[in-house]
């Protein structure tokens, strides 16, 4: 019995020994992990242990293919092409609208018109108003004007109000390289640059002027981009319409802010002075232009027939429109040089009534 209990004690004191030096070991072995866990916060980066530790997570995205899952990355954090920035809420700014706002002129697009203003509505005396409007009756001698090229009897009829249309079997107005319309006077004009020589002598004052400045300005809203313009304004001298802020160029493409330009210049402009038509008729086709509107109100100095031919000689396939604004009294039977110049120059002649 003695022995039995002897046994016992034994084992247990062995079983105690051993579960003593098991605990000693996992206690250095934890303490060990401890101050490596500590080492790896410690070190620097680039040296054992140092690496940077980051908070890590996980999140599902629906339409995860096709990179809809990466939406929200910083560039190039993603894998695929798509990924893009997403600004967060607090990063989302709202501009506020600026107390003192610039002066700098915007064209408006909402008030450029669709077609010009049939001539016979803008007919009118001395006693118009500002705007070159009238009341006064349409003589019966306006109408549509005619392609260019075309005889007097080629006239197709229908409404005096003329809109842009196909031209020369081109694109619709504005498509790239095609020749456009535009009309003046109602006489439509077929191309991609247009040059107007408008007549500012002291005898264009009044009613004339206001009459000359409306359909112009209608002729350039009727512009498209894609087509240039030029303006000279003539008497004894020539000066030629200056867009303001932009570079001066020959001609002038028909953009929004150029038209938009041109129409406030035109403003401007006051008759004065006598008149010599050649020069102007001159510089005008140096330009080399498709069309030339040329509006005058006197045949006065007349264009001999020597320079006739040189105007002729040097307008090549220009056409030139020639109308002139006279008090319906007939002078004379014979033909006029402004007829002469517009039949030689594949162009249309027209002779309006219109008071100062």
């Amino acid at each position: 019995m003695s022995v039995t209990f002897q046994e016992q004690r034994l084992s247990w004191r062995s079983f105690a020994a051993g579960s003593a030096v098991s605990l000693f070991v996992h206690g250095m072995l934890f303490l060990a992990m401890t101050f490596a866990i500590r080492g790896c916060q410690k070190a620097s980066s680039g040296q054992p242990g140092g690496e940077t530790f980051r908070e890590v997570g996980l999140f599902i995205v629906d339409g995860a293919e096709y990179g809809e899952a990466e939406s929200g990355m910083q560039n190039g954090a993603g894998a695929d092409e798509e990924t893009r920035d997403v600004p967060s809420a607090s990063e989302t700014t709202v501009a506020e609208p600026s107390e003192n706002p610039t002066n700098t002129p915007s064209p408006d697009r909402s008030a450029v018109p669709t077609d010009a203003p049939d001539v016979g509505n803008l007919l009118g005396s001395a006693t118009a108003s500002e705007n070159g409007d009238s009341q006064q009756e349409v003589p019966r001698l306006i109408g549509p004007g005619l392609q260019a090229g075309s005889s007097s009897g080629g006239a197709s009829g229908g409404s005096s109000v003329i809109q842009p249309a196909e031209a020369g079997g081109a694109k619709k107005l504005g498509g790239v390289g095609g020749p456009g319309e535009t009309t003046f006077m109602n006489i439509v004009g077929v191309g991609k640059s247009f040059v107007y020589v408008i007549d500012t002598s002291s005898s264009m004052d009044g009613g004339r002027i206001r009459m000359a400045k409306t359909q112009l300005k209608a002729s350039l809203r009727l512009l498209q981009p894609n087509q240039k313009f030029a303006v000279l304004f003539y008497n004894e001298y020539i000066e030629k319409l200056k867009l303001r802020k932009v570079a001066e160029q020959p001609m002038y493409f028909a953009s929004d802010v150029n038209k938009q330009l041109a129409l406030q210049q035109i403003e401007t402009i006051t008759p004065d002075h006598g008149t010599d038509h050649f020069p102007a008729l001159q510089e005008a086709l140096a330009l080399k232009p498709d069309v030339i509107y040329f509006l005058t109100d006197g045949e006065e100095p007349s264009l001999s027939p020597a320079e006739l031919r040189d105007v002729q000689a040097l307008a090549g396939t220009t056409t030139i429109h020639v109308i002139k604004f006279g008090d319906g009294r007939v002078t004379t039977t014979t033909t006029s040089w402004l007829e002469k110049l517009a039949r030689q120059c594949s162009g249309e002649f027209r002779e309006l009534e219109v008071g100062r």
